[in-house]
C-alpha cells in the first residue's frame, strides 16, 4: 500500500468518524428530550450512559450536552451529521449564535448560522468560537461594538450558569476524582478561598516545630488541593 492510499485511507476514516460522533450526540440528545432513560430504566441518561458504555460521569455529560448544542439548530444539526462540521465546531457555531444581541431578526440570525457553517470550511472549532464579532459585522454592521459587547457578556453569563457542574467520580486507585465548572465569578470567588486556605496551611507548617516533613515538597498543585 502507498503512501497516498494510506493517506485516503486516513481521510476516510477521520470523515466516518465525524459522522458517527455527531450521529451519538444527536441520538443521545434525541432520547434526553424524550426522557427515554427516566422512562425505560428510571434514572438519567447521563448515569445510564456512564454506566453501561463505561466511561466516566463527566465524559457521559459532555455527550448530552453536546447533543443539546448540536441539535439546537437544525442547519447546524444536518452539517455535523453529514460530516461537513465536527461536533467541537457545531458546539462552537451553537457559543456563538447565542451570543448574538437578541435585537436581531430572524433573517439576520440564519444569515449569520450560514455565516458560520462557511466559516467551519476554514478553521478550527477553537477560531470558531472567537467569530461573534466578525459574524456582527457581516450580518448586522450597524450594531455597537460596546451594545455587542455587554450582550455578549450577558449571554456567556447565562451559558456559564447553565452549564455549571460539579461531578465526583472515585478512581479505584484510592482517590476521589471531581470535576466541574463555574461561571467566571464565582468561580474565581471559589479559587481565592481555596488558595487562601492554602497559604495558611502552608504558613502553619512552615512554623511547625517539627521541619521534617514534606512541606518543603510539595508541589504548588499539592498544596492547593491541602487548602480544601
Amino acid at each position: 500500500m502507498d503512501a497516498e492510499v494510506r493517506l485516503g485511507l486516513v481521510s476516510e476514516v477521520v470523515a466516518l468518524g465525524r459522522q458517527v460522533e455527531a450521529l451519538r450526540v444527536v441520538l443521545i440528545a434525541e432520547a434526553d428530550r424524550a426522557k427515554a432513560a427516566e422512562t425505560a430504566r428510571g434514572t438519567s441518561i447521563k448515569t445510564l450512559l456512564a454506566v453501561s458504555s463505561k466511561v466516566t460521569a463527566a465524559e457521559a455529560a459532555s455527550w448530552v450536552y453536546g447533543g443539546q448544542e448540536v441539535t439546537a439548530h437544525p442547519l447546524v444539526a444536518q452539517a455535523a451529521l453529514s460530516g461537513e462540521v465536527s461536533v467541537a465546531q457545531a458546539r462552537s457555531i451553537d457559543r456563538v449564535l447565542g451570543e448574538l444581541p437578541a435585537t436581531l431578526t430572524a433573517g439576520q440570525r440564519a444569515e449569520a448560522e450560514q455565516f458560520l457553517l462557511d466559516k467551519a470550511a476554514l478553521v478550527d472549532a477553537q477560531d470558531l468560537a472567537k467569530q461573534t464579532r466578525t459574524v456582527l459585522e457581516q450580518v448586522a454592521p450597524e450594531v455597537d461594538a460596546v451594545e455587542d459587547e455587554l450582550s455578549r457578556l450577558d449571554a456567556q453569563r447565562k451559558q456559564a450558569w447553565a452549564g455549571r457542574s460539579l461531578v465526583f467520580s472515585n478512581d479505584r486507585r484510592g482517590s476521589v476524582v471531581f470535576k466541574g465548572q463555574l461561571p467566571t465569578l464565582e468561580g474565581e470567588a471559589f479559587k481565592r478561598l481555596v488558595e487562601s486556605h492554602a497559604v495558611s496551611n502552608r504558613r502553619a507548617v512552615e512554623q511547625a516545630a517539627d521541619r521534617h516533613d514534606e512541606a518543603g515538597l510539595r508541589s504548588f498543585e499539592q498544596r492547593t488541593a491541602d487548602g480544601l
